[in-house]
C-alpha cells in the first residue's frame, strides 16, 4: 500500500461484542492481550515444530496471549479457570486466536481503517505495536495500535453492504484511492486475492471518478476511476459463512482429585511431552488402560474444556492422586 498526504476525519462507530471478562494487562513493557476462549485452540509444545500438547474449547478458559514476533507463526499462550483445572502455558497458531481492537483502527483517515472485531495480526518490536488483517482484502494494510485497544474477541459477521450504491467491481489487481475526485491518488491498495472477489458500493460520478465504499475487514470510503471499475457479472458476490464448534466425551473409570500441582504428561514417562499443570484441587476420572506405566496412570479431566489431541492421552503420577479432595 503506497501512500500521498491525507486530511483527518473520524470514523462512524462499529458495534463491538467483546469476550466474557475480557480485558488488557495495564502494566507497561510487552503487550499481553487477555480475554477467555472464544474458538477452539489447539496448543504446542513450541515455538515452532513441535508437538501438540492440549486442546482448549468452550468459554470458561482464561487466556493471556503475548510474544508477537514479526515473522512468527505462533504466540505464547496461558490459559487456566478459576477453579483447580488443567493450568496451560504453551504456544498456539496465529490462525486459531481472535484478537482484535476495540474501535476501528484508522489506517488513513478518511479513507480507510480495519474495522472492529476483525481478527488481526500483531507485531511487536521496540514498544509499537503493529496491527494489519488475519485475512487481508488488501496487502500491507496495517497501522498502530494500542494494547488496551485490543481484546480476545469472537468476530463478528460482515455488516451488510452500505445501502443505496451500485455495485461494482475493480478490473485490476491493484486500485487508486483519491481523497478527492482530482488530483494524485492518496493510496494505492493491492487486491490481496481475485479483484472480483471484493465488491464496492458506487455512489455518485464526478469528471470521470466515482465515490465508492467498501465494508469487509477495511471500511473504506474514496474516489476511484471510473475506467477502474465494472459492473459484476450475473454470479454475483460470494457470501461469507460462519461456523461452530462442539465435542464431548463420556467419562468410565474411578473420580480422583489432585492433591497438589502435578505435571500432566502424553505418556507415561516424565520425559513425554508436558500438556501442563494440573492444580491442587483438580476433580480427574483415573482411566483404566493398558497404557499405564508405573507410576504414571492415565486421566481424563473431570468436567473440563481441556482435552486431550486426537490420538493422545494425559498421564499423571499415581501418587499426586487421592479419593478425596485436599
Amino acid at each position: 500500500m503506497r501512500r500521498a498526504g491525507l486530511v483527518t476525519i473520524v470514523w462512524l462507530g462499529i458495534v463491538w461484542s467483546p469476550a466474557v471478562n475480557a480485558g488488557v494487562d495495564a502494566a507497561t513493557g510487552p503487550c499481553i492481550v487477555h480475554g477467555t476462549i472464544v474458538e477452539t485452540i489447539t496448543v504446542y509444545d513450541s515455538a515452532q515444530g513441535g508437538e501438540a500438547s492440549v486442546l482448549l474449547t468452550g468459554t470458561q478458559r482464561w487466556l493471556e496471549l503475548s510474544s508477537f514476533a514479526a515473522k512468527a507463526t505462533r504466540v505464547h499462550l496461558k490459559s487456566g479457570t478459576t477453579k483447580p483445572s488443567l493450568r496451560v502455558d504453551g504456544f498456539a497458531d496465529w490462525s486459531s486466536v481472535s484478537i482484535g481492537s476495540q474501535h476501528d483502527v484508522v489506517v488513513a483517515s478518511p479513507l480507510l481503517s480495519i474495522r472492529a472485531t476483525v481478527p488481526l495480526r500483531l507485531v511487536e518490536s521496540g514498544g509499537t505495536v503493529t496491527a494489519s488483517p488475519r485475512n487481508p482484502t488488501f496487502r500491507d494494510v496495517s497501522a498502530t495500535v494500542t494494547c488496551s485497544d485490543l481484546r480476545i474477541a469472537k468476530a463478528n459477521a460482515a455488516p451488510p453492504p452500505p445501502s443505496g450504491g451500485s455495485p461494482r467491481i475493480s478490473v485490476g489487481k491493484s486500485i487508486a484511492l483519491f481523497a478527492e475526485p482530482k488530483g494524485t491518488p492518496a493510496l494505492t491498495l493491492e487486491h490481496a486475492g481475485e479483484p472480483s472477489a471484493v465488491g464496492f458500493s458506487a455512489y455518485e460520478s464526478i469528471n470521470g471518478f466515482v465515490r465508492v465504499r467498501l465494508v469487509r475487514d477495511v471500511l473504506l470510503d474514496g474516489w476511484v476511476r471510473q475506467s477502474d471499475l465494472v459492473a459484476p457479472g450475473p454470479t454475483g458476490l460470494g457470501t461469507v459463512g460462519t461456523f461452530g464448534m462442539g465435542s464431548g466425551w463420556g467419562t468410565s473409570g474411578s473420580s480422583q482429585y489432585a492433591q497438589r500441582d502435578t505435571e500432566v504428561r502424553l505418556g507415561p514417562t516424565p520425559t513425554a511431552t508436558l500438556a501442563g499443570t494440573l492444580e491442587k484441587g483438580a476433580r480427574v476420572v483415573r482411566w483404566g488402560g493398558t497404557k499405564n506405566k508405573a507410576p504414571w496412570i492415565e486421566i481424563r479431566i473431570f468436567d473440563s474444556d481441556a482435552r486431550e489431541p486426537p490420538g493422545k492421552a494425559f498421564f499423571v503420577r499415581e501418587g499426586d492422586l487421592g479419593s478425596k479432595a485436599p
